[in-house]
């Protein structure tokens, strides 16, 4: 009896000196905080430098003196290649993994390129040397485009698209001795797509391609030269019209800044 009572008392001993041993051992740490998710929400600025090219499809259409009799009619499509390069301001809002924003950027170029019409037919179908050639450039363009993405942490892939404006000034020049300049800004469509990773915080790099429409216009009465023989004094000798049809391309890579003053966590649904 006596036996069994000090076997049971050493177990309990055991078992007291084990729950003690076992609450002296210090706490275990703490887990370690998420990590923290980046948003894309805020205000950005940044540049961009790239490539663009693009065409010019025209139609020419010369005319003489006092006749509508047409002296050439020619359908052509003008190559323009270039550098660009400028900046971007924007906003984005991101919603669960979707970030909608807006930007605007402008742009300088040396967008240019030129076509040469070799011949004119007169009337009766005599065909005779008639050197003009169209020069093409852009010096300015801009947007204003929305964006509509989806976000993969740090990285965004995004659709864009709004309204484009560039200058395009056409230098015309007729047998090597009558020179026409005419200037429009022209205001069409851009859209396109890109990918941005957020390499810190704050900067994000990314690379973009857009197409922009920028429609149809026409310079009217080119080279109205007034003859000077009896009766035509104010006339115009040589007129001359061509239309045009002017679209780009555009490959560029991007550097921006997202401030952290407007950098709100993103927003997550409840359910």
């Amino acid at each position: 009896m006596i036996r069994r009572i000090l076997l049971a008392s050493a177990g309990a001993l055991a078992l007291a000196g084990t729950a003690l041993a076992a609450d002296l051992r210090p706490p275990p740490p703490p887990p370690l905080p998420p990590p923290p998710v980046f948003s894309w929400s805020g205000l950005y600025i940044g540049g961009q430098v790239g490539y663009d090219w693009g065409n010019d499809n025209s139609n020419l259409n010369a005319f003489v003196a006092t006749t509508p009799t047409t002296l050439l009619g020619s359908t052509s499509s003008t190559n323009l290649t270039g550098a660009i390069g400028g900046a971007h301001l924007g906003y984005n809002w991101q919603f669960n993994q979707f970030v909608l924003g807006v930007e605007s950027d402008v742009d300088s170029t040396n967008l240019n390129g030129h076509e040469v019409n070799g011949l004119g037919i007169l009337p009766g179908g005599v065909v005779i040397p008639l050197a003009l050639t169209d020069k093409v450039r852009s010096t300015i363009e801009g947007s204003f485009r929305g964006r509509v993405g989806w976000a993969w942490n740090n990285w965004l892939f995004y659709g864009t698209g709004g309204i484009a404006f560039s200058d395009f000034t056409s230098n015309y020049q007729f047998a090597s001795i009558l020179t026409d300049d005419r200037t429009s800004t022209r205001v069409g469509w851009t859209a396109g797509g890109g990918i941005e990773w957020a390499f810190t915080n704050n900067w994000i790099f990314g690379v973009e391609y857009r197409y922009s429409d920028f429609g149809h216009f026409t310079d009217n009465d080119l080279f109205s030269l007034g003859a000077t023989t009896a009766g035509l004094v104010g006339t115009p000798l040589i007129a001359a019209n061509e239309s045009h049809h002017l679209t780009e391309n555009r490959v560029q890579a991007r550097a921006s800044y997202k401030f952290d003053l407007f950098n709100p966590a993103p927003v997550v649904a409840k359910y």
